[in-house]
């Protein structure tokens, strides 16, 4: 389905719309800032992002959400990658934030897990879905992050809690706004026996943090 996709919508890069295989070109890529973002919230030891979400790492979220371009989520995801294996995190386990059934049938795919397949090609973790979702949560786009906080509460679960116990884990999402759904979903793990919890994203979304 997939190369099908591609093969009638060919892939163009996100930064400056010229046909590009990974979806993410050399030229756009060179062009983000050097540093990453680095953001805290409870219950996760450290968070990092590649930067923030404006041009080129808006775009490239978005066609990896909304425009079926799932390349380019495992070159983001590459990208993650080499961040993380640059700050020297241990752990032992990638675990992207899970998606609710109803989304994902919409989309045809979770685009945090996604990512958090390129960042397993790179540093060679394993990226599984330790974590699920235990009720519909709705879209938080608008909302300040009281309201996120409420939104997110008690949303998540873990699979199998013997799975978590003693471990180590990289949760992986696509966007940080306010850290609300990064942070329930850490608490998660630590209250199921996780020894420690780090959080990486695509890209860091300055606006609406209040």
């Amino acid at each position: 389905m997939d190369f099908l996709f591609q093969f009638f919508f060919p892939v163009r890069c996100s930064g400056c719309q010229a046909y590009e295989s990974s979806g993410f070109c050399s030229v756009c890529q060179n062009k983000l800032p050097k540093d990453t973002v680095l953001f805290s919230i409870p219950h996760v030891l450290q968070g990092a992002a590649l930067g923030f979400y404006a041009p080129p790492l808006e775009q490239a979220v978005r066609d990896l959400k909304f425009n079926h371009q799932k390349i380019i989520g495992k070159t983001l995801g590459k990208m993650v990658g080499f961040m993380v294996r640059e700050k020297g995190w241990d752990f032992h386990c990638i675990a992207p934030v899970p998606m609710d059934k109803k989304r994902w049938q919409k989309r045809g795919y979770n685009q945090a897990e996604v990512i958090g397949m390129g960042v397993s090609s790179v540093i060679g973790k394993p990226c599984k879905n330790i974590l699920r979702t235990i009720r519909l949560v709705s879209h938080q786009v608008g909302l300040g992050r009281g309201e996120r906080l409420k939104n997110v509460a008690g949303a998540f679960g873990v699979r199998e809690r013997e799975a978590v116990s003693g471990r180590s884990f990289l949760l992986v999402d696509d966007v940080v706004t306010t850290g609300a759904t990064l942070s329930e979903c850490a608490e998660v793990l630590m209250k199921s026996g996780a020894e420690s919890v780090y959080a990486a994203c695509a890209a860091r979304d300055a606006l609406n943090q209040s």
